[in-house]
């Protein structure tokens, strides 16, 4: 399960990249540059935060605050990375935001509640990461796509 937390981290980030980023804005990227920076030290404190915690090196209460910290900074950063270089069919709007903000304080209040048992955490973690990932894919990247919103032709 830890790998597969992993591969979700990168399938998010690969997605937005993808399909989300207008590359044919004529900008230094300067903002793709320092995005990376949170995006990269989130995904490697998650899983350095899951192993120690998984090996029994860290307090239980205090994995689950950083681990929700670690996300939110992942989130935000994909997010603030998709402002940067919005392409016209995405949908970033505070609808969006609002599900990342309040699906994630879901996740904190989950993830003290099973800090203690690693089982049910990694897979209320990986149901977690997998959710945020369709939603990210269907109604952020593919909000307005016509093989997505069929009734509306």
């Amino acid at each position: 399960m830890f790998f597969f937390v992993v591969i979700l981290l990168f399938v998010a980030y690969q997605l937005v990249y993808d399909n989300g980023l207008n590359r044919q804005i004529k900008t230094g990227g300067l903002a793709a540059i320092h995005l990376h920076y949170p995006l990269l030290a989130a995904i490697l404190s998650i899983s350095t935060f899951i192993h120690l915690w998984l090996t029994q090196e860290l307090d239980p209460r205090w994995f689950a605050a950083a681990i929700t910290l670690a996300l939110a900074v992942y989130y935000f950063s994909l997010i603030g990375y998709l402002r940067a270089y919005p392409t016209n069919k995405i949908d970033i709007g505070f609808k969006r935001w609002f599900y990342l903000g309040f699906s994630l304080m879901i996740f904190g209040v989950y993830s003290f509640m099973t800090a203690a048992m690693p089982l049910p955490f990694m897979l209320g973690l990986t149901a977690y990461l997998l959710a945020n990932t369709l939603y990210l894919w269907q109604f952020i990247l593919h909000p307005n796509d016509p093989l997505y919103n069929e009734s509306d032709q």
